[in-house]
């Protein structure tokens, strides 16, 4: 009920514009917040997964987004989505989707 009468309060249309950019952006804001606080909370090494071959702890995982954010929201090219944008986006998203289940504390 309270989401109801939130939603109803605000206006989200400036963000749909170009709700890909507002996702980076908002990720940009949040993963370096959430590293922070969660990481008071749980031990982000507890966690590890293959990626690319490779095993990564959550934490690690965590940076490599938080660098991949940093760099898309700071490129004007970001709207241009070229070759490298598009390897940026699709990393970003192979790693969210990956540790998705773990991002709460």
């Amino acid at each position: 009920m309270l989401f109801g009468k939130r939603k109803k309060n605000l206006d989200i249309s400036h963000d749909c514009w170009n709700l890909n950019y507002s996702f980076i952006l908002w990720l940009n804001e949040r993963l370096p917040v959430y590293k922070q606080e969660a990481g008071k909370h749980i031990d982000l090494s507890f966690h590890n997964f293959t990626y690319k071959g490779e095993r990564c702890s959550f934490a690690q995982l965590i940076d490599r987004m938080i660098e991949l954010v940093s760099e898309l929201s700071q490129e004007d090219r970001y709207f241009d989505f070229t070759k490298d944008t598009e390897d940026k986006v699709n990393e970003l998203l192979d790693i969210f989707k990956l540790t998705f289940g773990c991002l709460w504390w």
